[in-house]
């Protein structure tokens, strides 16, 4: 891992480098917190965050499998995400603001 939360890999077999979230944490190093619910999800989930002034600042919100593939992102903030055909399991929801990202985990049931 880079230390950072994420699991880096360089140049290999002609594929380039990519960066693979791995930590999952309840707030940010600046301790901003959110909340995500309900979880366990069904088809749905609230987004929010403690500090409504941050809305501005997200320029992503990405939803990740365990194996660490993105299944889901936007370039803006959205209270409420609709997830009706994804399936059963554990995923991690990233929030990105300037350089630093915020991530929960969720289930899905």
């Amino acid at each position: 891992t880079a230390g950072n939360g994420t699991f880096t890999t360089s140049n290999y077999n002609g594929f380039t480098q990519c960066s693979v979230p791995t930590l999952v944490a309840e707030a940010s190093k600046n301790g901003i917190p959110f909340s995500i619910y309900p979880n366990p999800v069904k088809d749905f989930f609230f987004l929010k965050l403690e500090d409504e002034n941050l809305v501005l600042k997200i320029n992503s919100i990405c939803i990740f499998n365990m194996a660490g593939k993105e299944i889901y992102k936007t370039d803006k903030y959205q209270p409420l995400l609709h997830l009706p055909e994804m399936e059963s399991g554990i995923y991690l929801v990233r929030i990105g603001m300037d350089n630093e990202y915020l991530t929960k985990k969720i289930t899905i049931q």
